[in-house]
């Protein structure tokens, strides 16, 4: 790829990840207000904020395709633009990613310390299940309720 195109395709890259960021930035500042109180409102803040780190990297990845590199993979199919593309995408969201595991593992250890089981702690064992490891965090089932009837 010669340095113009080179450039369009960074140029493209770029904003679709910026403008992204920017608006998830805003709001997981907002729950970082919450966060400082250390309050039981925290760990919903916690999921909150993974949550937003997370989805937002996700949108970037399954975002389509800019036209600018779609092109610029016909005019140089033997240099894999889209695949270059897409790789370099996730590179740039992996950092989120690791953001959100860290924030729902904070919102399980916090649980631990504090004695904290609620609709918060399960979500956050539920994300790290579902979207980081699986193997890793097993998602626990709730308790049974209700007494068995006989009859």
């Amino acid at each position: 790829i010669n340095s113009k195109d080179k450039k369009k395709f960074t140029q493209a890259r770029d904003e679709a990840f910026d403008a992204l960021k920017k608006v998830s930035l805003a709001a997981a500042n907002a729950y970082n207000e919450v966060i400082r109180f250390q309050s039981s409102w925290t760990v919903a803040a916690l999921v909150r904020r993974g949550d937003i780190s997370y989805f937002a990297g996700d949108k970037i990845v399954q975002a389509p395709v800019p036209k600018v590199v779609l092109t610029l993979d016909e005019k140089y199919p033997e240099q894999n633009v889209l695949t270059q593309y897409q790789a370099s995408i996730e590179q740039k969201v992996e950092p989120q990613t690791l953001a959100a595991k860290d924030d729902w593992l904070k919102v399980l250890e916090t649980g631990k310390q504090k004695g904290i089981a609620n609709r918060w702690t399960k979500l956050a064992n539920e994300r790290l299940n579902t979207y980081i490891a699986a193997d890793l965090f097993p998602v626990l089932r709730d308790e049974v309720t209700d007494p068995e009837v006989k009859p």
